[in-house]
């Protein structure tokens, strides 16, 4: 699409500005994700979203080696946000 940026980087990483999107869209990439940096990096990517935004993904489930395409997907809504 003309003039829209893209960005590659590593999601592990990467930083925003919390409250910085409406949505985030995230298929197929958890799967790639480290198991011991998959919940600091959801919970990283879950503080970039506005309130009331969109989380949408696929995640890997159950005893998922996190090398495998998993057919589940999930898609929640932020409401609130721990402290």
């Amino acid at each position: 699409m003309p003039g829209v940026p893209f960005i590659q980087a590593d999601l592990t990483s990467m930083e925003w500005r919390p409250d910085s999107f409406d949505a985030v869209v995230a298929f197929y990439v958890f799967n790639h994700v480290p198991p011991g940096q998959f919940e600091p990096t959801l919970a990283r990517l879950a503080s970039w979203l506005r309130p009331g935004g969109f989380f949408a993904a696929s995640l890997p489930g159950g005893d998922s080696t996190f090398e495998e395409v998993e057919d589940d997907w999930l898609v929640f809504r932020c409401t609130s946000r721990a402290s």
